[in-house]
């Protein structure tokens, strides 16, 4: 994931899980585990072996990382396009999404889906001004995969 302003690039690496029933789960490299149920953020840094919890809407951008929230949006949003293209000998299906809320960084996003295996690639928010702010990658999405409820375990 590569978050963009002004002056930098930051790029971080993680692993996504997601449980319909246990929620959200995002390994921030070695140095971090964010677990996302219900209204929470269960956060768990490595380093410090510190814990804590904090609001699910204070930690708006590793969430909008999940395709689990674009699905969510496909129900609510009024606002979806649908467009097809080529990159790199590869075809992608384009699914344009308004992003709700008042941050002028985060207005909508374009869902790459790849066509051969329907399976999300690439992932583009863009602020008010059509500007790319953050772009995703998933290097090995498995979208069916079996998960245990303990990896989503805050305790």
């Amino acid at each position: 994931m590569s978050m963009k302003n002004d002056k930098q690039t930051v790029t971080y690496s993680g692993k996504q899980f997601y449980d319909k029933t246990y929620g959200l789960r995002f390994n921030l490299g070695n140095n971090r585990i964010y677990i996302y149920k219900d209204e929470n953020v269960f956060v768990k840094d490595l380093k410090s072996n510190n814990e804590y919890t904090t609001r699910k809407d204070s930690d708006s951008i590793f969430k909008l990382s999940f395709v689990a929230y674009y699905i969510t949006l496909l129900y609510t949003d009024e606002n979806i396009k649908n467009s097809f293209k080529k990159l790199n000998n590869e075809e992608y299906q384009i699914v344009s999404l308004d992003i709700p809320g008042n941050n002028k960084n985060v207005s909508s996003a374009d869902l790459y889906i790849r066509l051969s295996d329907k399976v999300p690639k690439y992932l583009y928010v863009y602020g008010l001004k059509g500007k790319e702010n953050i772009k995703v990658e998933y290097l090995s999405f498995d979208p069916n995969r079996k998960l245990s409820k303990r990896i989503f375990d805050t305790k």
